[in-house]
């Protein structure tokens, strides 16, 4: 796993996070919003992009299949995809993004599916 702010491979600051999953897991909306896009995205795999309130977008890249298509409205909780079951750990990144740049994601994925706490 890789925290927000760490050092990449390439040196530059994780401008997400990197989060072990088990194999074939179901990646669930944080929060309720609109999915401004999901499908397949250069080298990330399946991705999906949920904006929601306050001007935030969610992005989740590495998803082996999608649950949603471009356009829904998606409840907090709700299965958006899920992960690959070809390997035993695969990896979801997940960036948090305010206005067109990135924030720490941690708020938003401390409270879970259900969580009323609202990234600062």
């Amino acid at each position: 796993a890789l925290a927000y702010g760490a050092a990449t491979p390439a040196g530059a600051p994780a401008r997400g996070v990197t989060l072990r999953t088990a194999a074939g897991a179901a990646i669930m909306a944080p929060r309720a919003g609109v999915v401004s896009y999901a499908g397949a995205f250069r080298g990330y795999g399946d991705i999906v992009i949920l904006d929601v309130e306050g001007g935030h977008s969610l992005v989740l890249t590495g998803l082996e299949s999608l649950q949603v298509e471009t356009g829904a409205r998606v409840s907090a909780g709700q299965i958006l995809g899920a992960m690959s079951s070809a390997t035993s750990s695969p990896e979801l990144y997940v960036e948090v993004r305010r206005n067109g740049g990135p924030i720490d994601p941690g708020p938003w994925l401390a409270t879970g599916a259900g969580g009323r706490q609202r990234a600062g």
